[in-house]
């Protein structure tokens, strides 16, 4: 993992900024695994400014305060999660209310797989619901896999531990302030380095839950965000380690540890479907992070009108739902292109901005992009393939009866293409990836437009010859399926 301190110094802040920001991580340790994971999906130089100036920091009196004033209107947040202190500065839709099951989970001691597209606040709500469990006396520890997962076993363990560490002295600490150390005397958490190491600090004998409770009891909560990236072909030994180890732990009533909670896409539900027989988790009991809904997207622009004194049809907010499925990253890229449109936007001139700007807005969107390119990859062609044939176009649920094409339907549902439904039903994400895919996978792969001039004749078409040239393109099986495939409506009124 690159040090903070170091992307400090790199970036183009004022001498006094960076004084403060490498206090704030030395008080505060606690924070730098979550903000390195931020400032990873920050693809430039100045998105990372941005983002270290949005932030909190710690001023010489000790008290939080924004490095810079807090913005009179709130934005639309893309690339980042929304951490706790960054909730009043942008659009944002609390997770909690949609978190209660989740919540429960947790309490009840399971080992729970949160699991969602990329950039559909998946983060963002395990923050918020870390939050809660806090306020309930629980401790919660966040690590993230994004720099963490090596193919080296020790090392990976190596990693975690440090992270754990990290937690648990600003846990200390935090408590400490506030005067919530049960016992007086002074406790230093033991240097942590290895498996080993982290075993012993989790059970329940261990001197550091002295001070936290009264007794020792189950009360701690692990997060590990970014799990999917364990299961690389590269990582199947690191993989195997910790959920054997952490089955150990949920079967044993020695340990300090309530629940763990594996975040990532779609594909972490796979960790019971291979060899992997060790696995703590249940995917009974796996939780799927729900999109907006439409009134939340109504709430959201709702706000952003009130802020700026923008007027927007009331259709086109209803079509943000519809194209993006609700999905968060989407919303926020859509209500980022807002924010420069007239102060008064009607459907006909949303659909204008959509088909010029909005698509190519999502395609340089990391997310996407990375998206995009793992589609248009050689081993993906069978996938995409599926994806044109029986998804493009096809707004309806498609149910997959052969084994082969569920493994390539449970591949587009990890890149976020696809949505499953239940065993073998599946359906296209969103209108918005659809056209995204269109443009730039489909169009690329599959070429369906003839490069020759247009035949013409003393400046008239050759209209024949065109026509003939055309046919060569059209796609048989696609033709073939148009008639249950035909569900498109106009909305705006169509020139006759």
């Amino acid at each position: 993992m690159s040090d903070i301190y170091d992307i400090i110094i790199d970036l183009s802040l004022e001498k006094k900024e960076k004084s403060i920001l490498r206090t704030h991580f030395y008080k505060n340790p606690q924070e730098i695994n979550k903000v390195m994971c931020v400032l990873e999906k920050c693809p430039s130089p100045e998105e990372k400014i941005e983002f270290l100036r949005m932030s909190f920091l710690t001023s010489d009196d000790g008290s939080k305060h924004q490095v810079s004033a807090v913005p009179k209107r709130k934005k639309f947040s893309i690339n980042s999660t929304i951490m706790s202190w960054d909730r009043e500065n942008v659009y944002y839709v609390n997770p909690l209310k949609q978190s209660g099951e989740l919540i429960d989970l947790i309490c009840k001691g399971d080992y729970v797989l949160l699991h969602g597209a990329r950039a559909s606040g998946k983060s963002t709500r395990t923050m918020q619901v870390m939050d809660d469990l806090e306020e309930k006396g629980y401790i919660c520890i966040y690590v993230a896999f994004c720099d963490l997962t090596v193919d080296d076993v020790d090392r990976f363990w190596e990693n975690v531990a440090i992270n754990i560490k990290m937690n648990l002295d600003s846990k200390y600490t935090e408590k400490h302030k506030l005067g919530k150390i049960k016992q007086q005397e002074p406790f230093e958490i033991p240097t942590m380095r290895t498996l080993e190491d982290i075993m012993e600090i989790f059970a329940l004998t261990a001197k550091i839950w002295n001070y936290f409770y009264e007794e020792p009891c189950k009360k701690v909560v692990l997060f590990f965000d970014e799990f999917d990236t364990l299961l690389s072909p590269n990582n199947v030994q690191v993989c195997n380690s910790l959920l054997t180890n952490m089955r150990v732990i949920k079967t044993s009533p020695y340990y300090a540890i309530k629940s763990v909670v594996g975040i990532g896409t779609f594909s972490i539900l796979n960790l019971n479907t291979t060899n992997r027989s060790v696995s703590p988790f249940n995917v009974s009991d796996a939780f799927q992070n729900p999109n907006f809904t439409e009134d939340e997207v109504r709430s959201i622009f709702k706000e952003f009108m009130n802020d700026y004194s923008k007027e927007i049809d009331d259709q086109v907010i209803k079509d943000i739902h519809i194209q993006t499925n609700g999905h968060a990253g989407l919303i926020n890229l859509c209500g980022r292109l807002i924010e420069s449109v007239p102060n008064k936007l009607d459907y006909a001139c949303w659909k204008h901005y959509e088909h010029e700007k909005l698509g190519v807005w999502i395609s340089n969107y990391r997310t996407f992009k990375r998206m995009i390119d793992s589609l248009k990859m050689k081993d993906a062609i069978s996938a995409v393939n599926l994806l044109r044939t029986r998804f493009l176009g096809n707004s309806s649920d498609v149910k997959i009866m052969d084994n082969k094409e569920l493994e390539l339907a449970k591949f587009l549902v990890s890149e976020g293409v696809l949505i499953h439904i239940d065993s073998n039903t599946y359906k296209m994400y969103s209108s918005l990836l659809d056209s995204l895919i269109r443009r730039y996978v489909i169009a690329d792969l599959f070429p369906l437009a003839p490069k020759i001039h247009v035949p013409k004749q003393n400046d008239k078409l050759k209209t024949l010859e065109v026509l003939k040239e055309a046919v060569r393109f059209f796609d048989r099986e696609i033709i073939s399926r148009a008639f249950h495939y035909s569900f498109k409506t106009a909305h705006s009124t169509v020139c006759k």
